[in-house]
């Protein structure tokens, strides 16, 4: 090899170096299929200080920009980490398709994408902070393209979403500025690990106080929508100011904390195929620990309670308290939201998942109902969406439980049919405005 690079240097030839990899960084779409079921989903590719990364979009599960967990490119072959899996895929730079497989899932998943033309932006973002008592906080405005003033709502966060940047509330926001409606999504305060329930909805109520100083949005008719955790603090918020218009609250308990950590471990264990006996002994442990963090039950007691739960099946099932602190979180976040529906007078929507097993439409949708009409309230709209998860999803699954064409089918995991039609038309509806 170095003879020959002499010889071209001697003779004055061009030096020949590797052809630099095809740029992935674009537009590309196409979709998942298993068993012959396709999903579409969307891929943009961009590269930032020599690195490749990519978002990922799945529309029929209303998720848009997730970022892909790995991105490894040497061509041909591109290994693409995101929500279905670890896919290998091949780029054929001639056709600019790429396609593979995700081989860990039997039946496995074929992958198919192809570039495409970037689509025009159908909604904008702003960067904002508002204070929250001594607090500033960092939010996201998601608008729609069109001039304002927009009516907005304030989206709660789930206990599990805490910055603005987790992929499933940030679509949220972009769902609902595709539909018309501004939605300002923020981070949780720092240290919200030792926040109440009373601190947070403060800062869900300090957020609508925020949109109210614009001009570009419509003060008529702010509102909140409230996820899961978020439907006990969206209400609470609501209760301690004036002007909101209405609530949106998806999946939200209408029983006390104790009381849902209760539910979730019967109906999640009994769904997981647990023993009525070994669902009877996880509860009864459950009761023990909020005995010991509300009631004053002896320490002693629950911690024999916790080394005899730790050789059982259901351990990993349920919350075990190792020690005196691991109450504390509970005692913080103490809360029952009766009162405060029993005076919440404002339209409100709640929508439910009927295989929810963490907040369970059937200990739940009754109750909201009830204590909303008990304050007088004539504006309330409850739907349970069939077969849907507690994000409102349908589980992927082999329709019928056999290959069995047309019958048995394989069903990709997707958005609640009749969700979005039930959102955006009971909020359309509570506009008094053409």
């Amino acid at each position: 090899m170095k003879k020959m690079l002499l010889l071209a240097l001697l003779l004055g030839l061009p030096r020949t170096s590797a052809a630099a990899p095809y740029p992935l960084a674009g537009h590309w779409e196409g979709a998942v299929a298993r068993l012959g079921a396709i999903q579409p989903f969307q891929v943009d590719f961009r590269e930032q200080e020599g690195k490749l990364g990519a978002t990922v979009d799945v529309p029929e599960r209303g998720l848009v920009g997730m970022p892909a967990e790995i991105v490894e490119y040497t061509p041909p072959t591109l290994r693409l980490k995101f929500l279905y899996g670890d896919a290998a895929l091949r780029v054929d730079t001639e056709t600019e398709e790429m396609t593979g497989v995700i081989p860990a899932w039997q039946p496995e998943v074929r992958v198919h994408l192809k570039r495409a033309e970037t689509p025009a932006p159908d909604f904008r973002e702003e960067e904002v902070q508002f204070p929250s008592g001594s607090l500033s906080l960092a939010g996201t405005l998601v608008q729609p393209l069109a001039q304002g003033p927009h009516p907005a709502l304030v989206l709660v966060q789930g206990s599990a979403w805490n910055t603005r940047t987790e992929p499933r509330y940030h679509s949220q926001a972009i769902f609902f500025a595709r539909h018309g409606f501004a939605a300002l999504i923020y981070d949780k305060r720092s240290g919200f690990e030792n926040a109440t329930f009373g601190d947070l909805a403060d800062d869900a109520a300090a957020a609508v106080r925020y949109l109210k100083t614009r001009k570009d949005m419509d003060a008529r008719h702010l509102g909140l929508a409230g996820y899961s955790q978020g439907g006990w603090l969206a209400p609470l918020a609501a209760s301690r100011l004036d002007g909101v218009a209405f609530l949106v609250l998806h999946v939200a308990p209408a029983v006390s904390v104790e009381e849902q950590e209760l539910q979730h471990v019967r109906f999640g264990l009994a769904a997981d195929g647990f023993s009525e006996e070994d669902v009877a002994h996880a509860a009864a442990y459950t009761r023990k620990v909020f005995d010991a963090a509300y009631r004053g039950a002896d320490w002693a007691g629950l911690a024999a309670a916790t080394e005899k739960a730790k050789g059982t099946k259901w351990a990993g099932q349920v919350q075990l308290v190792t020690a005196p602190a691991d109450l504390e979180g509970w005692r913080r976040q103490r809360y029952d939201p009766a009162a405060v529906l029993r005076r919440t007078t404002i339209p409100v929507l709640a929508v439910y998942g009927a295989r929810d097993t963490l907040v369970p439409p059937a200990e739940n949708a009754d109750l909201m109902r009830r204590y909303l009409e008990e304050a007088g309230n004539r504006d309330v709209t409850i739907r349970i969406f069939p077969r849907a998860s507690h994000n409102l999803e349908w589980f992927g699954d082999l329709r019928t439980g056999t290959w069995s064409w047309p019958e048995g089918y394989w069903v990709w995991a997707k958005r609640a049919p009749g969700y979005a039609d039930t959102v955006v038309g009971w909020l359309r509806a509570h506009l008094d405005r053409p």
